[in-house]
């Protein structure tokens, strides 16, 4: 890619929905979101272009940015029907992305799922489990899931915790 395209792409990028940014339709599945994706990122990842002039680096940088914003916002049923609803009601592609970014504590009721918290996606389905279990009071298995956990994602604050929450309700159903 030359300076010129990338010029090109800067010159449109915060006119482009983010289903456009990645040539993908409104109802496309997480699959499909996730190929787009990565096939952008095989030419947008800004480790790809190290030897670039710095300009051109910082640009690559910022394309690369709104596309993993798009990919965040896509991939969250909440926020993406906070950006389809924006875009509903006639909103152009940067205001409709402007309002699905918001703070996810300003979209969400309640806490989080703990598996929210972990970046690791191999953790992910140990600490659904975990809550699966702690919500039925098996918490020695909800323990043992989130020690899988743990293991795909060191010093997660968040699983720890919650392993002592679950090592406290062992202890107090043994009394």
């Amino acid at each position: 890619m030359d300076a010129d395209a990338i010029r090109a792409w800067l010159r449109v990028l915060d006119d482009l929905t983010y289903y456009a940014l990645f040539g993908v339709a409104p109802d496309a599945g997480p699959d499909d979101l996730k190929a787009a994706f990565h096939a952008f990122a095989d030419t947008f990842h800004p480790d790809a272009h190290g030897g670039r002039a710095p300009e051109e680096r910082e640009a690559i940088a910022r394309i690369f940015r709104r596309a993993t914003e798009g990919y965040r916002v896509l991939t969250d049923p909440l926020l993406r029907a906070q950006y389809d609803a924006s875009l509903a009601s006639g909103a152009t592609a940067a205001m409709a992305s402007r309002r699905s970014t918001l703070p996810p504590s300003t979209l969400r009721p309640g806490p989080l799922k703990l598996e929210d918290a972990l970046k690791s996606p191999t953790a992910r389905p140990f600490a659904r489990r975990a809550e699966e279990l702690a919500k039925a009071g098996d918490f020695k298995q909800a323990k043992l899931q989130l020690t899988m956990a743990l293991h795909y994602e060191p010093k997660n604050e968040t699983i720890e915790s919650r392993l002592a929450e679950y090592e406290e309700k062992i202890k107090a159903a043994k009394k």
